[in-house]
């Protein structure tokens, strides 16, 4: 039974939370703090896979300007391939691909 209070109570402290305007406004804040973080913790995150994989004895393949290369563990890198350069988009444009 005190489980079943215990739940109910925060079930209802976080509706109302929820449901106040302050409390969307922080929350809107948060989340656009957030996700301005997203590029820093991509780089971070892509930093340490990429030192794992070195660690681990793999190879990792780079793109360095427009050119795809292959970084071997004992220090080589291979050209792969040459690509076309990335495309600048407009965010503010709507893009359908077929």
């Amino acid at each position: 039974m005190r489980k079943q209070k215990i739940k109910r109570t925060l079930k209802e402290t976080l509706n109302d939370k929820f449901n106040s305007h302050s409390c969307n406004n922080s929350m809107e804040l948060e989340i656009d703090s957030l996700e301005n973080d997203i590029p820093l913790l991509a780089e971070e995150i892509f930093k340490k896979a990429h030192m794992k994989s070195v660690e681990h004895g793999n190879s990792v393949i780079e793109v360095i300007n427009n050119t795809i290369y292959i970084k071997c563990i004992n220090g080589h890198t291979e050209k792969i391939k040459e690509i076309d350069p990335l495309i600048k988009l407009d965010m503010s444009k709507k893009i359908i691909l077929r």
